[in-house]
């Protein structure tokens, strides 16, 4: 038997029901009429006939805080004072986030910072990686006490497609994500290695 439990950003249930089947690797299919609302998370539970319980917990929920973008001197990562109030905003959104997910699952944030094609690309990714980190801080300091996770991704994933050593300020970026598990990004070619701040 597979029993099933889908769960709405709400915390209310878009779906609910149990399969029986008897072959072995035989594909089982799953569904649920949804009306409205995002997927938080999809409860699963298999067993078989002698009461063996199996759970699996799937979390694609996905939340990215809308915001400024901090602007960063050329070849530095501190937060000038000036851009201070950008980050401002982005922690009470941060906040209000936790406020409405934090009580249905353990939420983290997960910062990825990018640059543009000025300079070389190993330069580029570590700058981005202490740009991300020089965030993560910030929001530290100010009192985010849940789990914080950063990487730099460098000049992958570009906003804006552009030559070599073109400077374009929209490409250099940072994006800060709440979620259960580490999000997928569309950036081609990178490893995921979040570091957690300590």
């Amino acid at each position: 038997r597979l029993e099933y439990t889908v769960t709405g950003e709400d915390g209310s249930v878009l779906g609910r029901d149990s399969v029986v089947f008897s072959e072995p690797r035989t594909p089982v299919r799953l569904g649920w009429k949804q009306q409205d609302g995002k997927v938080l998370k999809i409860e699963l539970v298999a067993s078989d006939p002698d009461g063996i319980r199996d759970p699996l917990v799937l979390i694609p929920w996905r939340y990215h805080i809308p915001h400024q973008e901090v602007e960063f001197e050329t070849g530095k990562w501190d937060i000038r004072p000036s851009e201070r109030p950008k980050l401002e905003d982005s922690y009470r959104l941060l906040q209000k986030g936790i406020r409405k997910y934090g009580k249905l699952l353990e939420v983290k944030l997960y910062i990825a910072g990018y640059t543009d094609t000025v300079a070389a690309a190993d330069y580029n990714l570590q700058l981005s990686g202490k740009r991300a980190l020089a965030i993560a801080r910030y929001f530290r300091d100010k009192g985010f006490r849940h789990p914080i996770f950063y990487q730099g991704f460098g000049e992958r994933g570009l906003k804006v497609p552009t030559p070599d050593e073109t400077d374009e300020p929209r490409n250099r970026r940072a994006e800060y994500v709440l979620a259960a598990e580490p999000p997928g990004l569309d950036v081609p070619g990178a490893v995921s290695r979040w570091k957690r701040l300590r």
